[in-house]
């Protein structure tokens, strides 16, 4: 099967809940240090990631959410959370990038004064936030309703619901958990990039590994008659009548 494949959100909508990709907030000022050549940035305070994947190989869809929030209280929570799990787990501190100590240094407590985080910081509490992932099986659609860039997934069963819990790192593995959605006969979603500044759009496509759901459509299709007939409009094949004996 190929390799999962992802692909920009910029609404989603999942039973009771929606979403909507994008920054949000007061500014933060980010202090680089030395990253920065010294120079300081400001973005907005709360940023909401939102992913499609296809998941070839599970036959699934998958959509990811994450929420972070860059104020100062908020990163020194989740970092003090990063602590606390290793030592529960090690013993003893040492977390990475500096962020191991428990007590705040006078810089520190400075920068939590003027709304001022450490870019290194922030970056390591937008990885260890919690992420949720909604995921749909092929065989549990129904019907698709595709008009431009609004696509929306009619269920026959509801979706399977894990999480990274917060302070853990992104390479760890997913937790089912509750369903989130109440029970969602259907998933909505608007392909595209979200409301972010044009440096964060420049920063996301740097790293960035999405293709377009053009692409991830055309995959799906021909490894899946199932999705081929519903993109087509068309309802779903019939299962194969059980062999006799």
């Amino acid at each position: 099967a190929p390799k999962p494949a992802e692909f920009h959100i910029a609404y989603l909508q999942a039973g009771k809940k929606q979403w909507s990709a994008g920054e949000s907030g007061a500014l933060v000022s980010l202090d680089g240090g030395f990253l920065l050549g010294g120079a300081s940035r400001t973005r907005p305070r709360k940023e909401v990631i939102v992913v499609g994947k296809a998941l070839f190989g599970m036959q699934r869809f998958a959509f990811e959410v994450q929420q972070v929030d860059y104020s100062p209280a908020a990163v020194r929570k989740i970092l003090k959370k990063e602590r606390d799990l290793q030592n529960a787990r090690f013993g003893g501190g040492g977390g990475l990038f500096g962020c191991g100590r428990d007590e705040e240094s006078d810089e520190d407590q400075q920068r939590s004064r003027e709304r001022v985080v450490d870019f290194m910081q922030a970056f390591k509490a937008s990885e260890l936030a919690a992420k949720h992932s909604i995921q749909v099986k092929f065989e549990d659609i129904d019907r698709i309703e595709k008009t431009g860039d609004r696509v929306t997934l009619v269920l026959g069963k509801k979706p399977q619901c894990y999480v990274k819990p917060e302070g853990e790192p992104r390479t760890v593995t997913m937790e089912v958990c509750k369903d989130i959605t109440g029970g969602a006969k259907a998933i909505t979603f608007a392909v595209g990039p979200g409301s972010f500044s044009e440096e964060s759009l420049r920063m996301r496509a740097r790293d960035s590994k999405t293709v377009s759901f053009t692409e991830i459509q055309q995959i799906v299709t021909e490894r899946s008659p199932r999705l081929a007939a519903l993109f087509a409009g068309l309802p779903p094949p019939a299962p194969p009548a059980p062999s006799t004996p």
